[in-house]
């Protein structure tokens, strides 16, 4: 038995071995002929676009492998088009994508990173300028031989001639770019760190908790409320503070602009203390902008909560809704965690979700004070999403017409309520009311 187990013990590390040594030269065989890579810093979200000429000398793969460097914990996104018309589906560890034997192609990939900026340094006082510090790679990270390849890195405007970059690019060009390479002999897993360290005016803003709450109501109208928790991630505010002395250059965060459906209306806004009242509405053909002035500007480690509510009338099809996965606030907005809970009428059925990729995290029904039957509720959770996660909601059901039930229930017990109630007010003081009514009677005199 013992020689049997150690015969089996090496015929398994020998399958082991061979199997990876067949990925490796698998992995061998595609090679990156040109890599053009444009990181963009001019913002909150990070943005690699890379456009690549890949080249297979060996048998048929049906995925392009990818590789993060030192951006690998930020990943939030990752979109690939093949020789720039077809969309490719893509996640952070592959493109998947059928590239035939001694084929050639066109790759261009887009990925977004986010919370890869970081402020240093990390406090300043009110009228200082906010510095940021980048850590990535100047040469693409790629499992696979790069042949050639240059890096163009864009800047926020005006930190181009004040930049502090290790190693030192090959080029600067105006307006505010950074140009490494061309680079040419780049081993598979190549890596080289970059950092650069330049000022910035951008707030890092972050939506840390995004609670969305929609209920359909019994004719199909929606009622939504959108409550957000805002961070500023930037240079924590050091010293005093005064309106007084605002300072773009610290990367205050002082209005957003939340873009809501076309179709809203009874827009209200809200902090901790109550309704805002430095609020401009724009209605637009496509869109709903409310342009909204917080109670206070928002410096770095300082958050702020924000409410948004707004109602939306009934669509064509009373049992389908449509409606943005998520609020946004700005162009460049990062949402680490997202609830989005959907309540439809009472005896509600067959809910259907689209796009299906999102996943139910959760399904329930609500209960409550003379509720007749409950509410079906799908509760969705995101993290970690950006501007261009944002995506159209279709959800279908079907409508009972047992859901009038609740409110002709709820109408009777209130007029019984109100008619036991004048019931009692009438046997308690309807004597004195009768008295008091009654015309007085005065002695007939003489």
């Amino acid at each position: 038995l013992a020689r049997t187990a150690l015969w089996l013990m090496n015929c398994l590390a020998a399958a082991v071995l061979l199997a990876l040594s067949a990925a490796a030269l698998t992995c061998a065989e595609l090679v990156n002929i040109k890599a053009a890579r444009t990181i963009d810093l001019s913002g909150v979200v990070v943005v690699v676009q890379t456009n690549l000429t890949v080249r297979n000398d060996g048998p048929a793969v049906s995925h392009y492998t990818l590789a993060h460097g030192a951006l690998d914990a930020h990943f939030a996104r990752a979109v690939a088009t093949i020789n720039g018309t077809t969309s490719a589906a893509c996640d952070k560890d592959a493109i998947h994508i059928d590239i035939g034997a001694h084929e050639t192609i066109e790759l261009v990939l887009s990925v977004e990173y986010t919370h890869a900026l970081t402020p240093r340094p990390a406090s300043i006082h009110q009228t200082d300028r906010q510095w940021l510090q980048f850590h990535g790679n100047t040469h693409f990270a790629s499992p696979f031989v790069t042949q050639s390849q240059t890096t163009t890195i864009i800047l926020p405007p005006g930190a181009l001639t004040v930049v502090e970059a290790e190693p030192p690019p090959d080029a600067r060009n105006e307006p505010a770019t950074l140009v490494y390479g061309t680079l040419h002999g780049m081993t598979a897993t190549s890596d080289s760190l970059l950092s650069l360290r330049f000022p910035s005016r951008s707030p890092l803003v972050t939506v840390a908790v995004l609670d969305r709450d929609i209920r359909v109501g019994f004719f199909g109208a929606l009622t939504v409320s959108d409550r957000f928790t805002l961070r500023h991630d930037g240079a924590q505010l050091s010293g005093p503070f005064s309106r007084l002395d605002l300072s773009p250059d610290a990367g205050v965060f002082q209005r957003f602009t939340a873009v809501l459906p076309a179709g809203a209306s009874q827009v209200d806004v809200t902090d901790s203390l109550g309704r805002l009242h430095h609020v401009e509405e724009e209605r637009m053909r496509a869109a709903y902008r409310v342009h909204v002035t917080p109670r206070f500007p928002l410096y770095g480690g300082w958050s702020a909560g924000i409410a948004i509510s707004y109602m939306l009338p009934a669509g064509k099809e009373g049992s389908s809704i449509r409606i943005p996965y998520f609020c946004q606030l700005h162009d460049d907005q990062v949402i680490d965690s997202l609830t989005l809970r959907l309540t439809f009428p009472p005896h509600a059925t067959n809910v259907q979700l689209w796009p299906k990729e999102l996943s139910l995290m959760e399904e329930s029904e609500e209960t409550g004070f003379l509720r007749v039957a409950s509410r079906p509720v799908l509760v969705l959770r995101g993290q970690n999403l950006t501007t261009a996660q944002n995506m159209e909601l279709h959800v279908t059901f079907i409508a009972s017409p047992l859901q009038f039930i609740e409110p002709l229930v709820q109408f009777l017990a209130w007029a019984i309520a109100a008619a036991a109630i004048g019931f009692v007010l009438y046997a308690i003081f309807g004597d004195e009311l009768a008295v008091s009514t009654m015309p007085a009677l005065h002695p007939k005199s003489d």
